[in-house]
């Protein structure tokens, strides 16, 4: 239910006052409505949703029942289309490898960047580490703050440098 709250608070105050109250006599089954573009379609929770009315001892069902096919049957188009488009992108097998929290990070990265950490991890092409023209480009980034290094970082992981992305995570 937490999960449904912000997108339809109005269910949600309707599916809490059915937790808390006696439910017999309302006549409900276990279907739903749902507007597509002004047309009202009635919706199945269940395969005999039609003939199974709602009552106090299945009423945590239907609640449950209800908040799953919201979250998950109503968006699976969209969630599938992202999907697609996401691993068109990124290898499905290597996102695997990664925790929520460390994918989140690598795609949206961190709060603040580690000047010695991205000196440390950076892979030059045609150059050396100690190769003055790197030793002077280091000289000068060192002193740059948080929102110089993060535009930094955007550009050269697709430009002339190559950090290893695994290392801010």
């Amino acid at each position: 239910m937490n999960d449904l709250e912000d997108i339809d608070p109005e269910l949600i105050s309707s599916l809490k006052w059915m937790l808390n109250n006696d439910v017999t006599g309302l006549e409900h089954t276990f279907t739903y409505e749902i507007n597509v573009l002004g047309i009202n379609y009635t919706q199945l929770l269940g395969e005999d949703g039609t003939n199974t009315t709602l009552d106090e001892l299945n009423k945590n069902s239907y609640i449950r029942k209800l908040c799953s096919t919201k979250c998950l049957k109503e968006s699976e188009k969209q969630i599938q289309s992202f999907k697609q488009g996401f691993f068109e992108v990124l290898n499905e097998e290597a996102i695997k490898l990664f925790t929520p929290a460390e994918l989140g990070t690598l795609i949206s990265g961190k709060r603040e960047i580690d000047f010695e950490d991205l000196k440390e991890h950076a892979d030059y092409e045609g150059f050396t580490r100690t190769h003055q023209i790197v030793v002077w480009f280091w000289e000068i980034v060192k002193n740059w703050d948080q929102e110089m290094l993060a535009n930094l970082l955007f550009f050269i992981t697709g430009k002339f440098l190559r950090i290893s992305l695994l290392r801010f995570i």
